[in-house]
């Protein structure tokens, strides 16, 4: 991660979480705390995305069925304050079931939308926008306070053949480019 010293590092690098859900009169309903191992591939870039499971041996074999776990991390790296980020990823529906598609986590409890909607027979999009979650500028001395991420999981089609590669693009954009 971006202004991180990995001491130690092993290839590794654990996330703590703190997952809570609330109602409409912000009443707690449900708290989970998880940690999150994931293998650091580019230390320097601050906008990924990654995939879990990468699949087994060099090809990354993933079986018809499974579910993928999709991890989108980005940073406010401006000279000002984002105010409000959405989140878009494109699905491949041709190896992914659309009906599978489902929201896991996010960064920030000021989400306050996620859409999932089919924009043709090959591709879906779930979105995520976040209103109000004031990144900090890259200017200041608090990494983690311009930082985020949003969590998505999908299941593979059953018919999934083998050998399918499948295709994900992931779209991070900060006020500026929302037109606010």
């Amino acid at each position: 991660m971006t202004g991180d010293t990995l001491d130690g590092y092993n290839g590794a690098y654990n996330f703590d979480y703190r997952l809570e859900m609330y109602n409409l009169n912000d009443d707690p309903l449900f708290t989970k705390a998880t940690t999150l191992v994931l293998k650091v591939r580019d230390a320097y870039q601050p906008n990924d995305i990654t995939a879990d499971p990468v699949g087994y041996e060099e090809p990354h074999y993933i079986a018809a069925g499974d579910e993928i776990v999709y991890t989108i991390r980005f940073e406010n790296t401006s000279d000002f304050d984002a105010r409000r980020v959405v989140v878009s990823d494109t699905v491949d529906t041709y190896a992914l079931d659309f009906n599978t598609i489902r929201p896991l986590a996010n960064s920030h409890r000021s989400i306050t939308n996620a859409v999932i909607e089919k924009i043709s027979n090959s591709q879906s999009v779930i979105s995520f926008d976040f209103k109000g979650i004031n990144l900090s500028s890259s200017d200041t001395v608090d990494s983690y306070g311009k930082m985020g991420y949003a969590m998505f999981a999908v299941k593979t089609l059953d018919t999934l053949a083998a050998g399918t590669i499948i295709y994900n693009k992931a779209t991070i954009m900060f006020e500026d480019s929302l037109g606010n």
